[in-house]
């Protein structure tokens, strides 16, 4: 009888660690996804849209982000009652609209390729050493988490009062700061994506689990865009 229950839990846990590693899969897949459908989208403006001079229009920028922050928001908010089809459309728009923003840091620049190569790969190293410890870590991050977003709540606030100021050095720290919070909110996600798996999959449902695997795929997505412009910023500074 003992080794009819051992057997059991050993099956749960191999069925249980199966359906952890696919759903992780399906995360960094949608994530991945979002960046070459942003990747691809910035491209594209740049090659056909720029030389019509419309990033001269602050109006156009603006309209931009503002769409992200409501795209953001909107799957947020109302992630448990839209379809998943729904959720996935949202993703890909909102991957396309983050791609025409990323279009205006790629023409600042475009002078320095390298420098943008250098911010890529150094993004992804950091992305992957942090989403391995979030994953692996018997530590629980939640504590950290809410550290690092009253952190970046923080950075916004001085960022903006910093728009007005206009100072070269705070916003030089700015960027470091910038880089250690998303370094640190990519393992707190990865960690939250882990955490939602095993205490909610099973009472969740499958439909509800796919919305969060986009929800997840977005949070990734967020941090690995954020480290990467800060670092551009700091790498382009030195340049």
């Amino acid at each position: 009888m003992d080794n009819y229950n051992n057997e059991t839990y050993v099956d749960y846990d191999r069925s249980r660690a199966a359906g952890l590693s696919a759903f992780m899969t399906r995360v960094y897949g949608w994530m991945s996804a979002g960046l070459a459908i942003s990747g691809v989208t910035a491209f594209l403006f740049l090659i056909f849209v720029s030389p019509l001079g419309i990033y001269r229009s602050p109006l156009f920028s603006l309209a931009a982000i503002g769409v992200q922050f409501a795209l953001v928001i909107g799957l947020s908010a109302k992630l448990k009652t839209m379809r998943p089809a729904t959720a996935k459309t949202l993703y890909c728009l909102y991957a396309v609209v983050s791609g025409i923003t990323l279009s205006y840091i790629f023409l600042v620049y475009s002078g320095m390729p390298l420098v943008i190569f250098k911010a890529f790969l150094m993004t992804a190293v950091f992305f992957v050493t942090m989403t391995i410890f979030g994953m692996t870590t018997k530590s629980d991050l939640s504590g950290a988490g809410r550290m690092f977003m009253a952190a970046l709540v923080t950075v916004i606030i001085v960022s903006v009062v910093n728009f007005f100021l206009g100072s070269a050095l705070i916003e030089y720290i700015i960027c470091y700061v910038g880089v250690a919070i998303f370094i640190g909110l990519t393992a707190y996600d990865t960690q939250k994506m882990k955490s939602f798996y095993i205490t909610s999959s099973e009472s969740a449902g499958a439909e509800m689990t796919s919305k969060a695997a986009i929800y997840g795929a977005l949070q990734l997505y967020l941090d690995f865009i954020n480290i990467f412009i800060y670092l551009l910023r700091i790498l382009g500074r030195k340049r």
